[in-house]
């Protein structure tokens, strides 16, 4: 099983009345995946929303050096 995907794992499915839990999972990054908990991710500073590394072009070394950190979308609304 590819570990990226665990996330899949996390949900139970009721064969009683046909159901999973948790019905809905919330989504992040512009991927729109959920979070995998084994998997780095980083927060915006200004919108407060969590990306994965490889979505905004950072390497894993990059997030755990950083101090503060701006989404794409945040960054180009500060420019303007």
């Amino acid at each position: 099983v590819d570990p990226s995907y665990d996330f899949f794992a996390r949900f139970t499915y009721h064969t009683k009345d046909h159901r999973l839990t948790p019905d809905q999972i919330r989504v992040f990054c512009m991927c729109n995946m959920p979070v995998n908990p084994d998997h780095l991710m980083i927060c915006c500073d200004t919108c407060r929303e969590w990306f994965h590394p490889g979505c905004v072009s950072m390497s894993e070394d990059m997030v755990r050096r950083v101090t503060a950190w701006n989404c794409p979308e945040c960054a180009n609304s500060v420019r303007a």
